[in-house]
């Protein structure tokens, strides 16, 4: 669950932003009460805050990406042979 997006409010959201923003969400009754709750104690608590804001807001776009096929295909007969493994 991202306590972000249950109370609707970016990372720079204060103290005061957070407890409104948990009454608004009690009154639109999207989540349920016990969701609120959570969101609303997880992102009041100052030890687990910055972890939450590098979770729900980490670009992690780049790596969901598929990688590029290589440039060229390679056959096995023209890959060098390691001799490290002798």
């Amino acid at each position: 669950m991202n306590p972000y997006k249950v109370l609707d409010l970016s990372a720079e959201a204060e103290a005061k932003n957070i407890i409104a923003a948990a009454a608004k969400a009690m009154r639109e009754k999207k989540y349920s009460v016990r969701e609120i709750a959570e969101a609303r104690r997880q992102l009041m608590n100052p030890k687990l805050r910055p972890l939450l804001d590098f979770i729900c807001f980490a670009d992690v776009e780049p790596l969901l990406r598929p990688a590029d096929p290589p440039a060229e295909s390679c056959s096995p007969d023209e890959l060098e042979r390691l001799d490290i493994f002798d």
